[in-house]
């Protein structure tokens, strides 16, 4: 389309004799307007569909990099649209918003954290819009997520707050976060995050619309553990606690093994040895939030549950909210192979490589239903060997769990 900026030839000629110009003056000027005036061509880009609908959609998910969960978030009536790549997640100070934020620099192109309350949503967010953020969250103080809106009204269907200038986006993140966020960013490690708006069908049916946002990975896990001279040990992920360290840390079996209490001090060492260290403990005697609880407060990054039995490994949880550590779960065989590991190096160090999808595969193990006759239990074997042998703490489930087969059948 073309569009034309000119004056009517009309309206230049009656304001050319209010002007005191004369016919040919007038002429000449109209002349020259013509001879100067810019045609600018507007070309109207179609707008992708399938865009537009992610930036409609009001629902998300907060995957962090190395992460062992996501945490659900609801995008506010008011802001501009959410990042579409991975940003620095970074604390706001103070962390309730409600002044100039004191460090604006780190801010920047960063998705900024506040915790609701004190003061309203929109003063919090023209307080950090002064450091240009990529994405505004408020940690929610409760488990009930809404629409944040921009006036009084919460979770209202209109937004009545459409001009407020806000270009980035904004969301209300789930309770849950909060503890993981604030002690993985207290204890000054990097944490990253993505912003995915999903599409919902029915309660537990969503998902990302975008093809770019499928492939973000939404938590991990599962992964190995590494060390000099240790073989690689699969582990699933616990359900909660910070994102996973990734450089290589200390690994210790404090003197009480099942780690049901105050942790004692490892052999030859000092309970302050724990500190930064992931602790290796036994599966029994307690739940595994409490294990957990006992070496965050040791100081522990992180904590290694070896299993006490020979059912497929499986992620675990726990309902305790006080606790903020990641922890890893091994198989019986292994977790002795790691003890056994232990006393072989005079400076034991692991190095965890996030590796997701396993659990999926532990899951597939545990629902098999395996034949009876001998010669079919081999053929079975030699099937799930190719099917889900992808590690080698599968390949000794599998070979044990048919020699087991294999004994009772042959009772």
């Amino acid at each position: 389309m073309q569009y034309f900026l000119r004056l009517k030839k009309n309206d230049l000629s009656i304001w050319g004799m209010d002007w005191g110009l004369k016919l040919d003056q007038i002429r000449y000027l109209m002349k020259r307007i013509e001879e100067l005036t810019v045609i600018k061509i507007i070309e109207e880009e179609e707008e992708d569909p399938l865009l537009k609908l992610r930036n409609s959609l009001h629902n998300g998910k907060l995957s962090l990099r190395h992460g062992v969960a996501n945490y659900q978030f609801y995008k506010a009536f008011f802001g501009g649209h959410l990042p579409m790549k991975e940003l620095p997640v970074k604390l706001v100070e103070p962390l309730n918003g409600c002044s100039t934020p004191e460090n604006l620099a780190e801010l920047k192109d960063a998705i900024a954290v506040v915790s609701r309350g004190d003061c309203s949503f929109i003063d919090k967010a023209n307080n950090v819009s002064l450091a240009g953020p990529g994405a505004l969250l408020y940690l929610n103080s409760d488990n009930q997520l809404f629409r944040v809106s921009a006036g009084h009204i919460t979770n209202s269907k209109e937004d009545p707050n459409e001009n407020t200038g806000i270009e980035f986006g904004v969301g209300l993140v789930t309770h849950e976060a909060t503890g993981v966020l604030k002690a993985a960013l207290d204890a000054q490690e990097e944490v990253f995050g993505q912003l995915v708006p999903v599409q919902c069908k029915g309660a537990a049916e969503c998902a990302p619309i975008l093809p770019e946002e499928k492939e973000v990975v939404p938590y991990v896990d599962s992964g190995y553990l590494a060390g000099d001279g240790l073989d690689e040990i699969e582990f699933l992920t616990s359900t909660f606690g910070m994102p996973l360290p990734t450089q290589a840390l200390p690994l210790l079996q404090p003197s009480n093994p099942q780690g049901c209490e105050a942790l004692s001090a490892p052999e030859g060492g000092d309970v302050s040895d724990f500190a930064g260290a992931w602790v290796l403990v036994a599966r029994g005697g307690c739940p595994f939030g409490d294990k957990a609880k006992h070496a965050q407060d040791a100081g522990a990054r992180g904590i290694v549950i070896m299993d006490n039995g020979d059912a497929p490994l499986a992620r675990f949880a726990t309902n305790r909210e006080d606790v903020f550590i990641p922890g890893l779960m091994v198989t019986k065989a292994a977790g002795e192979g790691l003890i056994d590991w232990l006393g072989t190096v005079a400076e034991a160090k692991v190095e965890v490589v996030p590796s997701p999808g396993a659990a999926q595969a532990w899951l597939d193990l545990a629902a098999l239903e395996w034949p009876e006759e001998k010669a079919q239990i081999n053929l079975f074997k030699k099937r799930q060997l190719k099917e889900h042998g992808d590690s080698p703490d599968r390949q000794a489930w599998i070979k044990a769990k048919a020699k087991e087969v294999l004994a009772a059948a042959a009772a």
